[in-house]
């Protein structure tokens, strides 16, 4: 591991064990723990509501499945927890998951193991009373990039060929919030190389994130905040995707003068700004849920 990589994983521990120290899981949410997606003994967690999101013509849970951010250096399901607790206080299902990190594991690792996880949501939907007809994609900051990339591995058949995995059969991602987030890779930045590996080639089809997107990615709600870093990375990405004709909200949070409102913000639930946000995410992804009967319609149009 770098230095650098070094260092940032020892401040992102230290801020984010004083970010979370007074926090609680709230009791609207039940969390089963620990739950093995994988061959490998990977774990996630799944957090259900205890109310239903607003509006759904169903039993079946709408599933958000959160990819952690980390720099693909730090980060586990435990750091996220408070923040996939309170999606789940918006009515949705959360999985909240581990992926293998860098430097022991490289590129595509944790695509695969997002991968496994869908195969995982597949394969225990109905154990769980989850539906697999509304499933949204959630990643912030070295997350939102492997969110993107994610959908377009979905959606885009040619870029999904480039990879050594298969995604489940009739899997439909039917939004994604892209929180924070970098769409290009930084091939001078030895902690995103830490993740690539030193014999990467910058032409690798692989690292075009945004040669990827095709019209058929998701509906999409991207986000950052006044004092982001990443912030400059939100308009050029809304621009490609409105032209590329996909339903697209784009939102900087906070102002200057607000200088707690900086990268990843909205997994601070001490911030009412977080919960804001993280609300306006759920209202958009129930913009974009279909119910059995928009369904049936759809695939009788398809036949």
């Amino acid at each position: 591991m770098s230095l650098q990589s070094m260092i940032f994983k020892f401040m992102c521990t230290k801020s984010d064990r004083k970010r979370d120290k007074n926090l609680r899981i709230p009791e609207n949410v039940t969390v089963i723990r620990d739950i093995a997606y994988d061959s490998r003994g990977q774990l996630l967690d799944l957090n259900l509501p205890s109310e239903p999101v607003s509006g759904n013509p169903g039993k079946k849970l709408p599933v958000i499945i959160s990819i952690h951010g980390g720099g693909y250096i730090y980060g586990n399901k435990e750091v996220y927890k408070f923040y996939a607790a309170n999606l789940a206080e918006n009515g949705f299902a959360v999985i909240n998951f581990n992926y293998r990190l860098a430097p022991k594991y490289k590129f595509p690792a944790p695509l695969e193991d997002t991968n496994n996880v869908c195969k995982w949501l597949t394969e225990n939907a109905g154990r769980y009373s989850l539906d697999t007809g509304n499933i949204f994609i959630v990643g912030d900051s070295a997350g939102a990039t492997l969110c993107s990339q994610y959908a377009s591995i979905v959606t885009n058949p040619e870029y999904a060929r480039l990879f050594d995995f298969e995604v489940p059969a009739g899997l439909t991602v039917r939004g994604t919030a892209l929180n924070c987030g970098s769409y290009e890779f930084d091939l001078s930045n030895k902690t995103v190389l830490d993740y690539l590996g030193k014999r990467i080639s910058k032409d690798d089809l692989r690292l075009d994130i945004k040669g990827s997107i095709t019209p058929s990615f998701p509906p999409s709600f991207i986000m950052s905040a006044a004092n982001d870093f990443l912030v400059s990375d939100v308009e050029p990405l809304k621009k490609l995707l409105e032209e590329k004709g996909i339903r697209t909200i784009a939102k900087i949070y906070g102002t200057k003068e607000q200088e707690y409102m900086g990268h990843v913000f909205h997994c601070n639930l001490n911030l009412a700004e977080a919960k804001e946000c993280n609300k306006e995410q759920c209202d958009f992804f129930r913009t974009c849920m279909q119910n059995d009967v928009n369904r049936s319609e759809s695939n009788d149009l398809n036949r």
